[in-house]
């Protein structure tokens, strides 16, 4: 009569952990597929991409002749890698046309005369291309918080 008992009991226990556990596995499961569960890793991948990112110069001016002497060289490629990491791929595109078609020296032409402006607010500086008084362009550089790296944020 007792080992009827608790051989019932057993198998009341052992279904209401099984219970708990598939509820547990389906709750994981809707979790990881779900768009909270995506942004959060998108989030965590870009954060190790900055983190992992040595492009960028200690200051503004540093990463803006970093810049410039890639263009120089002709590297794209290179020049891209220290604008931020979400406008990279635009900015490859955009200057492998301009070398293509020969503009390539009037952007060189046109970065180098950038003066620093002042800083908008902490972590971002503006430079000014300007003729006749005027701002012709502007190049906004932010620092990347977790590499303490200057990377372009426009151009």
């Amino acid at each position: 009569m007792v080992k009827n008992i608790l051989k019932y009991l057993g198998l009341g226990v052992g279904m209401v952990v099984a219970v708990i556990s598939l509820i547990s596995g389906v709750q994981y499961i809707s979790y990881r597929f779900s768009p909270e569960y995506q942004k959060i890793q998108e989030v965590k991948k870009m954060i190790s991409d900055y983190e992992n990112d040595p492009y960028g110069g200690d200051t503004p001016e540093e990463t803006l002749q970093m810049f410039i002497a890639a263009l120089k060289k002709g590297d794209m490629d290179l020049a891209a890698r220290y604008f931020v990491l979400n406008e990279q791929e635009k900015w490859r595109g955009d200057l492998k046309i301009a070398k293509e078609n020969k503009h390539l020296d009037l952007y060189i032409d046109e970065v180098s005369r950038a003066k620093l402006g002042k800083e908008i607010y902490p972590g971002n500086y503006l430079f000014t291309v300007a003729e006749k008084g005027k701002a012709v362009f502007i190049i906004s550089l932010q620092q990347v918080k977790t590499s303490k790296k200057w990377k372009i944020e426009s151009l």
